[in-house]
């Protein structure tokens, strides 16, 4: 079975193809999703700052999501696997919404049988 996720939480401007960002993580060009524009913290106002959004391959073999906001090699967020992710977002008011737009935008999700032993 696989169901496809294509529907996106913000409008088409925010999506950004090119990295803002240097990648001191070490990512693959493959893990790069995208970069999305986002007001931090709450801002009122319209400056809008770039974050840059990888999945790669997590300790434990899952799909896990890193944020870079900053250009200093400390300026990241790994945030955990990507349902893990996926779920917080709907418990956050910062910027986890739009960047769980973008996943939702970008990546396929399949659901697939596991073995089970006798």
């Amino acid at each position: 079975m696989r169901m496809k996720l294509t529907s996106h939480m913000f409008p088409d401007y925010l999506d950004v193809e090119d990295k803002h960002w240097t990648n001191h993580c070490g990512h693959k060009h493959s893990e790069f999703l995208g970069s999305i524009l986002i007001r931090l913290n709450g801002a009122k106002d319209l400056k809008l700052s770039p974050v840059d959004v990888y999945v790669h391959e997590g300790d434990l073999g899952n799909a896990d999501v890193c944020i870079r906001y900053g250009e200093a090699g400390n300026e990241y967020i790994s945030a955990g696997s990507v349902m893990d992710f996926l779920v917080m977002a709907s418990k956050r008011n910062d910027y986890y919404p739009e960047v769980a737009g973008l996943i939702l935008k970008k990546l396929d999700f399949f659901c697939e049988v596991k073995a089970v032993p006798d």
